[in-house]
């Protein structure tokens, strides 16, 4: 699954669109929401899947603050 972010990632940066950036930020946020789901409906409540889920709602906002307007250029 690491392919799939990180090639988006790099396309991302490479083609400099706003659109594309939203996509990325929004994959990651269903990821986050995913882990979520997974976490109350398996019982996964370990401190590695907060951390991750952690990681993956950063990951998911950078972009989307970018999109969104919230950061400087």
């Amino acid at each position: 699954m690491g392919g799939f972010y990180l090639g988006f990632g790099l396309s991302a940066i490479m083609l400099a669109q706003d659109w594309i950036y939203m996509a990325l930020g929004a994959s990651f946020a269903m990821a986050a929401f995913a882990r979520i789901i997974s976490i109350l409906s398996d019982k996964g409540s370990s401190l590695v899947n907060y951390l991750l889920l952690v990681v993956q709602i950063a990951l998911a906002a950078l972009p989307l603050l970018y999109v969104f307007g919230f950061t400087q250029t």
